[in-house]
């Protein structure tokens, strides 16, 4: 099933979010960023992608998008921070296009304002670091696997073939999506063109792998990761913990109302699942929505479990399985056999409230334990060229 594409109005997006995506002003420069930051104005590339004063995780395509963004506008807060926030406005863009695709124009509306406005996908594309780009290379992994599916044509193939291939050096997260499409292709095109995209993802990927994110990970950054793990933790421990992060990423828990919602949320995404389970062999849209939901959780929790990917307490790095749980939820309001009866005026009318409102809503949840920001204006009011400024920990 598909609707009209309305492409004027997937680009209007993002103007409508945008005040939503500047809103969020962390009262901190996180130390991450900052650490980011320093390597992006390291003297030389190399030294960028090997940064000896920090772990440095951030993908080699995501570091030389930032640098670039840094040399064509010069050293500020806006030319570090660019990048992230044109990744987070495009992914709506793809999410947009795809629940556009997917169903009846009131429900896309409503998924993608639920998309959009996003605690999470707000604040990290409002950080020099790489999580609103996880969050764009899900929207477009997604997209254009439906394209293909859908329309069943060979160069839709293809274009998701390359985009796979650049999309191992723009986030380690492609992992958990790898094994999933693999079998996809094996299942679904011929014995050459399936050898051919694990011959071609697999290179991709472990070229990445042993030349950026092995040589810079370090025995301090995994100590610092083992209690996120689910190889830390008992079964019950851990899925306990797993759902609490899930529950975070689809409102923060700031009060038991939110706490309430996300746990309802959660249920809702469940409840699209099951449906989609139940018309998994009569449904094209439902053995998608399934296997692009379960297929990268089911990796991650397993890559977990094995003590090499932290899926528990922060958000930011399940964030990349917001695209999917959107479109789960969406399928699950989908059954109430009540859209063909609204109208997308009230609805739109609805959509746009929301966004409005958002940088207000956004404004009054930022909250941070690193309170540097107002520190930082300080000292660049009246720090003078010769003044000294000593550094101490905490006594």
């Amino acid at each position: 099933m598909s609707t009209p594409s309305y492409r004027w109005l997937h680009w209007l997006l993002p103007v409508i979010f945008l005040p939503a995506y500047l809103a969020y002003k962390d009262a901190s420069i996180w130390t991450d960023e900052a650490w980011v930051a320093n390597s992006l104005i390291a003297p030389s590339i190399g030294e960028m992608f090997y940064f000896e004063d920090w772990v440095q995780t951030t993908p080699p395509l995501v570091l030389l998008a930032m640098r670039t963004a840094v040399a064509a506008i010069g050293l500020s807060e806006f030319a570090f921070r660019l990048v992230p926030i044109l990744a987070g406005l495009v992914a709506v863009v793809f999410a947009s296009r795809l629940m556009f695709r997917l169903f009846p124009l009131p429900l896309a509306l409503l998924g993608t304002t639920f998309f959009a406005l996003n605690y999470w996908a707000c604040k990290y594309s409002q950080q020099a670091k790489q999580y609103s780009t996880d969050l764009l290379v899900a929207s477009v992994l997604l997209y254009l696997t439906w394209d293909w599916i859908e329309l069943e044509s060979s160069s839709r193939f293809w274009h998701l073939l390359v985009f796979v291939c650049f999309a191992c050096f723009a986030t380690t997260t492609i992992a958990f999506w790898l094994p999933g499409l693999t079998l996809l292709v094996a299942l679904t095109q011929s014995r050459k063109k399936a050898i051919l995209a694990v011959f071609l993802w697999t290179t991709s990927f472990a070229f990445m792998y042993f030349v950026f994110l092995a040589p810079n990970r370090t025995e301090r950054l995994n100590q610092e990761w083992i209690a996120e793990m689910l190889s830390s933790k008992g079964p019950l421990d851990g899925a306990l913990g797993l759902f609490r992060n899930l529950q975070t990423l689809m409102i923060p828990p700031v009060n038991q109302l939110a706490s309430a919602l996300g746990m309802v949320l959660i249920g809702v995404v469940l409840s699209g699942l099951a449906f989609a389970a139940i018309r998994f062999r009569s449904e094209n849209r439902a053995r998608f929505i399934l296997l692009a939901t379960l297929g990268p959780f089911t990796t991650a929790v397993l890559v977990s479990l094995l003590g090499h990917y932290p899926l528990l307490t922060y958000p930011r790095m399940i964030i990349w399985l917001l695209p999917p749980a959107s479109l789960s939820l969406c399928f699950a309001l989908l059954q109430l056999p009540l859209w063909s009866r609204v109208s997308w005026r009230p609805v739109s009318a609805i959509c746009l409230a929301a966004a409005l409102a958002a940088p207000w809503i956004l404004t009054r949840l930022s909250s941070t334990n690193e309170d540097n920001r107002p520190a930082i204006a300080h000292l660049k009011a009246n720090l003078q060229p010769r003044d000294w400024v000593y550094v101490t920990g905490p006594l």
